[in-house]
């Protein structure tokens, strides 16, 4: 990132949460497996303050030094885990007018602390498929932009 504002979040990770804070404290979201038997679902607790739930360990997530992150591009579920796709690194590619326009340059996958028991050929496809994704996110251009919508024709817009 040069020069230009992407607001950063700071990403802890616990042996059993993912817990992301906005730079100024004030709200954080804890993401974790939720306990249940359902494979398909995760847990996001959003809150308003920098200091988690009780039922967490705060000296076990702020144990690791943070990972600064610019941005969530979301969850994927692969055979045996759900993985949190981030934005480590922009670059500005240009101006569309007066909104500037970025390329999401490198992302890293976490994948969301569960406990399950998984086989080995299911361990072998959730390595293959997790290596095709990191493939893929490197290879290929995303571009954002914090304040116009670059999904759509400009024609459209203006109208």
């Amino acid at each position: 990132m040069k020069g230009h504002f992407v607001s950063p979040s700071l990403l802890y990770k616990s042996s059993s949460h993912l817990f992301i804070e906005n730079d100024n404290n004030t709200t954080s979201l804890i993401i974790s497996d939720n306990g249940s038997n359902l494979e398909d679902s995760l847990c996001l607790q959003r809150t308003v303050a920098s200091v988690p739930s009780s039922d967490i360990l705060w000296d076990d997530i702020k144990r690791d030094p943070p990972l600064i992150i610019l941005g969530c591009l979301g969850f994927i579920k692969l055979v045996c885990y759900w993985y949190l796709i981030v934005i480590t690194e922009v670059e500005v590619v240009g101006k569309l007018h007066e909104h500037v326009i970025y390329n999401i340059s490198k992302t890293t996958l976490f994948s969301v602390p569960r406990a399950c028991n998984v086989t080995e050929d299911e361990k072998k496809v959730e390595v293959y498929y997790l290596q095709s994704m990191i493939e893929y996110l490197e290879s290929s251009g995303f571009y954002f932009c914090m304040d116009y919508d670059i999904t759509h024709f400009m024609q459209a817009q203006l109208n």
